[in-house]
């Protein structure tokens, strides 16, 4: 009984003679890329030229006007992140105060208690340092400076 051969059992076919190949020249001639120089007329390199410089003079003036933007964009975050740590230290300096007159009315209460051991303020009691021969202190500032509370920060 025959069986048909299996296709790696057969032996590729051959290729055909190939054509010499041939040269095909194209008809489109390329474009000059630049006019020669002495056929542009003046006031089309006027013209050029004008291009040039407005171009380089709108890229310089949005750079500019980045870079201002910028930098008052900075000085008012950190003007205004300043300003809120100012509030935050005069906050603590209310806690404090009002800490400092609660604990100084216990203390009272406590010597007026007599149970404590705490004595009444007496000369007898009191250390006294010597005073300084000469102190020299800055000068006070002349200008009324407003109170940072009465300021409102400047907005964005």
């Amino acid at each position: 009984m025959a069986v048909a051969p299996r296709p790696w059992q057969v032996a590729p076919a051959r290729p055909k003679k190939s054509r010499p190949l041939t040269v095909v020249r194209p008809t489109v001639q390329p474009l000059p890329s630049r006019l020669p120089e002495k056929a542009v007329p003046p006031l089309l390199q006027t013209l050029y030229l004008g291009k040039h410089v407005t171009q380089w003079v709108a890229i310089a003036s949005v750079a500019a006007a980045m870079g201002l933007y910028a930098g008052k964009a900075y000085s008012q975050k950190t003007w205004s992140e300043s300003f809120e740590h100012l509030l935050q230290l005069q906050e603590y300096e209310t806690h404090l105060v009002a800490t400092s007159a609660g604990l100084e009315e216990y203390f009272r209460e406590q010597a007026d208690g007599g149970g404590s051991g705490l004595v009444s303020p007496t000369p007898a009691h009191s250390l006294y340092i010597p005073q300084p021969t000469r102190v020299s202190l800055p000068e006070p500032p002349t200008v009324e400076a407003t109170h940072p509370r009465e300021q409102s920060p400047i907005g964005y």
